[in-house]
């Protein structure tokens, strides 16, 4: 296998060589051993910089040559979440490429089930604020999507006056199918939206 170039990409060169490890049926305990002299530039630079007694763990070396490249589990979450497709790309290595991302996002977290729930259900809820209530609970930090809800509660209690928060109008809900229009509430009257429907026309007479 030649040796790393600059403008290489550095996941697609560890994969190969981890499938060539594989089809010469090299021990892993040795992969670290065969990678180390085709390291060149940043990658070189990191397994310097490596504790001595990790140089030789090719999970480590791996870790520490990916780091440098500044490749991390939020990257591997923004290209899943940003996922674009090419035109010569298959649906079945569209599949693929997706899988790998998602399952390089979950790895190098190294985040529980219960953690991944919990960052997908706070992103989704996220994503349904308006944009100005967003920014205001991201700059706020929370960890989870209740406390997600806890920060909008506490938004829309700063601005409520005494005609009430209208900025973000009235959420259309849909019960068993059946949609139910601005200001009809599920058993009861008008309420109050934080999400991302239209606001109402204004009624505001000059």
């Amino acid at each position: 296998m030649a040796k790393l170039e600059e403008g290489d990409n550095i996941e697609h060169y560890l994969t190969t060589f981890e499938r060539l490890a594989t089809v010469f049926d090299w021990l892993r305990e040795t992969w670290a051993v065969h990678l180390i002299p085709l390291l060149t530039g940043k990658a070189r630079s990191a397994f310097v910089a490596m504790d001595p007694e990790d140089t030789m763990d090719y999970d480590c070396l791996k870790e520490a040559v990916l780091k440098k490249y500044d490749i991390n589990s939020e990257t591997y979450r923004q290209l899943f979440r940003a996922l674009e497709t090419s035109p010569t790309e298959t649906p079945q290595e569209l599949y693929v490429r997706l899988k790998d991302l998602f399952c390089k996002w979950v790895k190098y977290d190294q985040s529980s089930k219960d953690e991944l729930m919990e960052t997908l259900v706070l992103e989704q809820y996220l994503r349904v604020l308006y944009p100005d209530v967003r920014t205001w609970v991201r700059e706020h930090n929370p960890k989870t999507a209740a406390e997600a809800a806890k920060l909008v509660e506490n938004f829309v209690a700063a601005h409520r006056g005494p005609r009430g928060y209208r900025y973000a109008g009235v959420l259309e809900h849909n019960v068993r199918g059946k949609s139910v229009g601005p200001g009809k509430g599920v058993g009861s009257g008008t309420a109050t939206s934080y999400h991302r429907a239209p606001p109402p026309p204004s009624t505001d007479r000059a």
